[in-house]
């Protein structure tokens, strides 16, 4: 079984499925694993544009203008961008800089993510 899998299907709805240890899979108090793919019910309504996974941490990035960042799973080093080291069941709003450009692009590792803003 993989550590974190996820999918965004054509009406931008995410999925995920794998180890659900600490909430990595993003499904909130259902911390349990998935062999098949479970819907993110906290982003049942948010168009997802895109989404990165590591090894127990996942990042997404709404459709909707200004874009958002929100990140959950393990955040032992800091990885989900939140200002803490809080692991979180749900996904949570990226601390970023107040006066950062809108994100392109997100790429996550095992115990890090990056984050590519416009110029």
């Amino acid at each position: 079984m993989e550590e974190v899998a996820g999918w965004s299907g054509d009406a931008g709805n995410l999925l995920t499925w794998g180890r659900g240890e600490g909430g990595r899979l993003g499904l909130g108090a259902d911390t349990s694993s998935h062999d098949d793919p479970a819907l993110v019910t906290a982003l049942r309504d948010v168009e997802v544009a895109y989404a990165a996974c590591g090894d127990g941490h996942a990042v997404v990035v709404t459709a909707e203008r200004p874009r958002r960042t929100l990140a959950f799973g393990d955040g032992t080093s800091g990885q989900l961008g939140t200002g803490t080291s809080e692991w979180s069941s749900e996904p949570t709003a990226m601390a970023l800089p107040p006066d950062h450009a809108e994100v392109i692009e997100v790429a996550v590792g095992n115990a890090h993510t990056l984050v590519l803003c416009e110029d």
